[in-house]
């Protein structure tokens, strides 16, 4: 015997609904599919999908484990049984945890039509009898080499002889049974190395999630539209698309700051991109327009002089700096001018006070003055008057 080991993909750091997607595009009608029972209903049955089976030589010959991606599948109430008659009371017959094979009908909004109903004798479909484990329950391991050296398969003696059985392999030629000869045997171009492949198979995961989100944008639906890029740059930091639209996005939004910054980033990488080079001209121009509208003239003006600077034909930033610069010009000769009026009535009212506290000054000793004249006059009016008194008489 060897063990069923999931498939590698079971492993590695790729998205579920990636994953799920593809899993999804082996479903073909007729295809037989194994799971087990979530919820049993008045509509029918809700089953988890953990296995896709080989049914007959036109379609893929897989088996492959599902498990992982929590696939739903529906059986409706006249799917269970190929009398109509009998489905209510076949429905009856199904609990919770039941495993169950069926075959595919469709696909429709990510969940699989499944049909327990064949005119083929030989297909066991509906509720079968045999010891199928759920799936797991404990977290996976990280490490792909930890989850192969703990399956049964790679623990069972007997496993590499019963697959040199099956596959048809002989020891006799290691050729036939070893593939690390033929591949060190073979010329490997520079690109189909490990990190050429991986960046290649990264750069295209990563515009098809740009491609993705461009739809959600041209439907409205920002928030989702802004996730798929964000995620784009996380599978490839230097997709130059991806900061692009994700730019337009910001400026669509009026984040005209994070849209700038996108902008500059995808032109350092690629300094010839047209739209980054038109975006970024327009979100200049229109990052200054609301400047204006904040008061923030001088800012404003800065940011038409970098759109002209990236663009200089740019009409739209001509047009907004030559009027704010004229603005500017005249408010600052209004300034000019109520600062020297200002300086005038200052010099004014210096003089001004400078002629108050002279004349009070004058009006002060004037005062002063005429008050020891009339001092005088009394001293000398009272020395007169001593020297004409009559002698006293004793």
């Amino acid at each position: 015997m060897y063990g069923t080991f999931p498939p590698i993909e079971y492993q590695m750091m790729i998205d579920v609904s990636y994953r799920t997607e593809r899993a999804l595009q082996l479903m073909v009608p007729g295809q037989l599919v194994e799971g087990f029972v979530s919820k049993v209903s008045s509509n029918g049955l809700t089953i988890e999908l953990t296995e896709l089976l080989p049914s007959s030589s036109s379609l893929p010959a897989v088996r492959r484990e599902i498990a992982d991606f929590r696939i739903k599948g529906l059986v409706k109430v006249e799917n269970l049984a190929s009398d109509p008659a009998k489905a209510k009371d076949a429905l009856k017959e199904y609990q919770i945890d039941d495993v169950v094979q069926g075959l595919i009908l469709g696909v429709e909004a990510g969940v699989v039509q499944v049909s327990f109903c064949t005119d083929n004798t030989e297909l066991k479909l509906g509720y079968i009898d045999i010891d199928v484990p759920l799936p797991p329950k404990i977290p996976r391991p990280t490490d792909y080499i930890d989850k192969l050296t703990r399956s049964s398969g790679f623990k069972n003696p007997s496993c590499v002889d019963n697959l040199k059985s099956v596959l048809g392999l002989s020891t006799a030629s290691p050729q036939s049974f070893s593939i690390l000869r033929p591949i060190s045997m073979t010329e490997i171009k520079d690109g189909e190395y490990y990190d050429s492949l991986r960046k290649s198979q990264r750069s295209k995961w990563s515009m098809d999630t740009v491609a993705s989100g461009v739809e959600c944008f041209k439907k409205h639906q920002y928030e989702d539209a802004l996730k798929h890029f964000n995620y784009a740059l996380e599978i490839d930091t230097e997709n130059v698309e991806a900061m692009v639209a994700r730019g337009a996005l910001y400026a669509n939004k009026g984040k005209y700051e994070k849209a700038i910054k996108d902008f500059e980033s995808a032109l350092t990488i690629n300094h010839t991109h047209s739209n980054a080079k038109k975006y970024l001209v327009e979100t200049q121009t229109a990052y200054g327009r609301e400047l204006e509208r904040q008061g923030e003239f001088k800012v404003a003006l800065r940011c038409y002089r970098e759109a002209l600077a990236d663009n200089p034909e740019s009409e739209p930033a001509k047009t907004r700096a030559a009027l704010l610069t004229a603005a500017l010009e005249k408010k600052a000769a209004e300034m000019r001018e109520k600062e020297r009026k200002r300086r005038e009535e200052e010099q004014r009212l210096k003089k001004l006070q400078k002629i108050i506290e002279k004349d009070r000054r004058h009006k002060k000793h004037k005062k002063k003055s005429k008050k020891r004249s009339s001092d005088r006059k009394r001293h000398h009016y009272s020395s007169d008057s001593s020297h004409d008194s009559p002698p006293h008489k004793h």
